[in-house]
């Protein structure tokens, strides 16, 4: 979304929203200092209202569906605004023989983050495809290496799929976050890969937890088509369904 906003006899700032419905309830308890939130039906547009107790500065920032508004001090700079990492967060990297790559497809989804209170309909991430390098050990295996320019919070699924009539073994690392904070390599030794069948892996950013993570959980729930994981201390709760 890119809204549209402007302050409004001193103490308001207004926020317009284009070929935007708001069908969600307005809080009728608020903190200061904002006083009230009225929203407002227009025939190309919603509006919403921020009334504070006094004048004060304040700044606006958006990325993707989420609208950011700080109310500062008078003394205070506004803080940067959100943006999505810039660089390469991902790798995938996985070796095989060059004559099977063209037979191995794989693909990364994102969904919402399992603790966001939203709806989101899952998209396709791109994948750059980066360089195929001769494996030192084993002149006949090639390592195949993806990355992923920006990602930004949600629940991922990595799927490989086998396209050949015969099983092989594939090695995969994850490097999540290289070289900055929260870096985590997450390795799966020796994948089975059966004819004609895809294997997932899921994890979440930002926290970069994979969902065999079980150190994380501390308990599950099981139903015929999902299952919930849950860490009970903390309060996190990751529902997936179940993969056919």
């Amino acid at each position: 979304m890119t809204p549209k906003v402007f302050s409004l006899d001193k103490n308001r700032i207004v926020i317009d929203f284009p070929k935007t419905v708001i069908h969600a309830q307005l809080p009728s308890k608020v903190v200061l200092p904002l006083k009230e939130i009225r929203s407002g039906k227009h025939k190309d547009k919603s509006r919403l209202v921020l009334e504070l107790n006094e004048k004060k500065p304040f700044d606006v920032s958006s990325s993707g569906d989420t609208v950011v508004v700080t109310v500062l001090k008078s003394d205070s700079k506004p803080p940067p605004p959100p943006v999505e990492q810039q660089t390469s967060e991902i790798t995938v990297a996985k070796e095989l023989k060059e004559t099977d790559i063209s037979n191995i497809s794989m693909h990364l989804s994102k969904n919402v983050h399992p603790m966001a209170n939203r709806m989101e309909k899952q998209i396709e991430v791109s994948l750059l495809e980066g360089k195929r390098e001769v494996h030192s050990v084993d002149a006949s295996a090639v390592r195949k290496t993806f990355s992923v320019l920006r990602t930004a919070e949600g629940a991922y699924t990595f799927a490989i799929r086998n396209q050949e009539n015969e099983a092989f073994a594939a090695d995969l690392a994850f490097f999540i976050f290289p070289g900055k904070k929260g870096e985590r390599t997450k390795k799966y030794a020796s994948v089975e890969l059966s004819p004609h069948t895809t294997v997932r892996f899921k994890f979440i950013l930002p926290e970069a937890i994979f969902w065999d993570d079980e150190e994380h959980f501390s308990g599950k729930i099981e139903n015929s088509d999902t299952m919930t994981k849950f860490n009970q201390k903390t309060g996190f709760v990751w529902k997936e369904t179940k993969d056919e």
